[in-house]
């Protein structure tokens, strides 16, 4: 427990840090902390690894405890700022950003940083400014000229400042999909669609751009696209409530009651606060077109035809007992009531099976 002892885990813990052992690196910094030296580095140090595995709260509390002890250190404060952007806090991210840029005008990524915060806080002029500065002081950052399109009012130009910045930094995807969303005020679809494609194909595992294309397909009503890309999004993604919710909503439209009422149950349960008067009046409304759709099952005229193999189905082996009171059901509208056998409707949620039953016949 020497001075030199904790000086020494505290080096270890940094070059941890510059390695990437960020695990070790906070084991070592929680117990150069725990032995008494409450320094700023051993704060700091913790702080770094904890951010580098998503503990952001903990890592902007290690953080402030570092800067009471060293209020110099800009750049952990620009990395609190960053954080605290990142949990969906701008305004607290503000002060901080102002303080260094009082200490450093010229700094393109503090600028940036702000420029971003200023974005998220509507101050679209601010943002327009910062990333303007920082786009003359580094004419080669694409991140100067996405955030200068992002605070642009003209539609035009913003997509020109996307393009500058794809030059710089071919294959961003979130340009391409900031260039989509554009596009789509400036109602050019195609270059909507084309956008939001190169987006999904360049970073494929970014569940952002599957949700944005279909949302767009969505608007487009272009349904059954629209349900597609969902599902990539929930493959991507598959604890994501928006990609289940917009599914359900999707394949309402598609009357695919069944299939929309488990989705928009599962949205429900990853994300509670979703319990809303009108998301309730939603599912209710999924529940009552399954059950009429239940209710149409073998009315002739009212959903898809019953194939003539239905006396078949009888004796096919497999869903045997669907199989079978589907059969019993449908001889019994042929044979007693005088249907003819294409007059006879089952609903789409039975036909899977039917058609099964069929092909094992």
């Amino acid at each position: 427990r020497t001075p030199y002892l904790l000086d020494a885990r505290e080096l270890l813990a940094r070059a941890e840090i510059i390695s990437g052992e960020f695990a070790r690196a906070e084991r070592e910094a929680s117990a150069v902390i725990a032995l008494g030296l409450k320094s700023a580095a051993a704060y700091g140090t913790r702080a770094y690894s904890r951010a580098a595995t998503g503990r952001l709260e903990e890592a902007i509390a290690d953080g402030q405890e570092a800067l009471e002890r060293d209020p110099s250190w800009s750049s952990l404060r620009g990395f609190l700022a960053f954080w605290r952007v990142k949990l969906g806090r701008p305004k607290e991210a503000l002060p901080e950003y102002d303080r260094l840029l009082e200490e450093n005008p010229d700094h393109v990524e503090h600028l940036l940083g702000r420029s971003l915060a200023r974005f998220l806080t509507k101050d679209l002029a601010g943002a327009r400014t910062d990333a303007e500065r920082a786009s003359r002081l580094d004419p080669k950052n694409a991140t100067a000229f996405l955030r200068l399109g992002l605070a642009t009012d003209d539609d035009q130009q913003a997509i020109d400042h996307f393009a500058r910045a794809l030059e710089l930094k071919p294959k961003w995807s979130e340009a391409y999909a900031a260039s989509a969303g554009r596009y789509l005020r400036l109602k050019d679809l195609k270059m909507a669609d084309i956008a939001y494609s190169t987006a999904v194909r360049h970073e494929p595992q970014e569940p952002r751009w599957w949700l944005q294309y279909a949302l767009f397909m969505l608007q487009s009503l272009r349904l059954k696209d629209a349900d597609s890309l969902f599902t990539e999004a929930i493959r991507v993604a598959p604890d994501s409530a928006d990609a289940f919710l917009y599914r359900g909503r999707t394949r309402f439209l598609l009357e695919k009651f069944d299939l929309a009422l488990e989705d928009l149950q599962k949205a429900l349960a990853l994300q509670p606060s979703l319990d809303t008067s009108d998301f309730r009046e939603m599912i209710e409304a999924a529940a009552r077109a399954l059950g009429d759709a239940a209710d149409a099952l073998f009315v002739p005229g009212r959903s898809a035809p019953a194939p003539e193999g239905a006396l078949r189905l009888f004796t096919a082996s497999g869903e045997r007992d669907e199989a079978g009171r589907t059969a019993k059901e449908i001889l019994i509208l042929h044979e007693k009531e005088g249907y003819a056998f294409g007059e006879i409707g089952v609903t789409a949620r039975d036909l899977g099976p039917y058609r099964a039953a069929l092909c094992e016949a």
